[in-house]
């Protein structure tokens, strides 16, 4: 139940004769002694005490990784450990120590994925989260109206915006698509494309889809020529029908009849209302 000190290399006591037992300590917490025993048995003894650096657990955690993943971190001064559960544990010194974490699995990527701990005697614990890495997908689109909403379905998720490019990310593989737009009077076809841990540019062309509508005339002879005016053209025609292909909407037609000849209804309107 004694306490003594020193601030020299040795410590005398004096002691009766009996076992004891003692632990050892500085005025420097980043030393610590090794606690032991000794026995008095009527003679001086020398009992050697060790001092040595005293250590900190610093203990890294790995949030994330697919289990059994094995993962590393490496620290500034060459101490490095590898794991495949989800903690590295180092006991350092007092001090300030960078690191640098990786894993087996070049689909993930740590956050953190280095830095610095600064070991002052308390526990230190390190999250690091592992994420997919993900590529930008750039996906640009042709033919539509400006400001038209359109989207691309992929990687079993649909992707919507009324701009071009359209920015998606996605981790590395091949993947299939297609697209649309919210008008329905323009369609895009689909394909595919590969991310390989590199940007990726993807296109996508929508065209104005188109109906057939067709225009019959009776009371002519066949060889006769007439002609119908719509959408600002003129279809002509030595037969009984004339025939053009038009995007969904209203259209005013006017027809044209043969010298010797009228047209009745003489014009009218048109609606196509396709399904594209």
């Amino acid at each position: 139940g004694t306490h003594d000190s020193t601030d020299g290399v040795n410590l005398s006591l004096y002691l009766i004769n009996g076992t004891y037992s003692y632990t050892a300590s500085t005025s420097t917490p980043c030393f610590a002694g090794s606690p032991g025993f000794f026995i008095v048995q009527g003679a001086p003894i020398t009992v050697r005490v060790g001092f040595s650096r005293a250590t900190t657990p610093v203990t890294f955690d790995a949030v994330g990784l697919p289990t059994g993943t094995q993962w590393y971190v490496t620290l500034g001064g060459g101490l490095n450990a590898s794991t495949r559960g989800t903690a590295l544990t180092f006991n350092l010194t007092n001090g300030s120590y960078t690191y640098v974490v990786a894993t087996s699995d070049r689909t993930y990527a740590p956050d953190p994925g280095s830095g610095e701990v600064v070991v002052q005697g308390a526990l230190l614990d390190v999250e690091i989260r592992f994420a997919i890495v993900t590529s930008p997908v750039l996906v640009r689109e042709t033919g539509l109206p400006n400001g038209t909403a359109w989207w691309i379905r992929t990687a079993g998720e649909q992707f919507t915006d009324n701009r071009t490019p359209m920015a998606v990310g996605l981790p590395n593989g091949t993947y299939r698509y297609s697209a649309g737009s919210a008008n329905l009077s323009y369609r895009a076809g689909g394909g595919t494309f590969t991310v390989d841990g590199a940007p990726v540019d993807v296109n996508v062309s929508f065209r104005l889809v188109v109906f057939p509508v067709v225009i019959a005339q009776s009371g002519l002879s066949n060889g006769t020529r007439w002609a119908v005016v719509i959408d600002g053209r003129t279809l002509t025609s030595s037969n009984g029908t004339a025939e053009i292909d038009l995007p969904n909407g209203s259209y005013a037609f006017r027809l044209v009849a043969p010298a010797g000849y009228s047209a009745t209804p003489a014009g009218g309107s048109v609606t196509v209302q396709g399904r594209a």
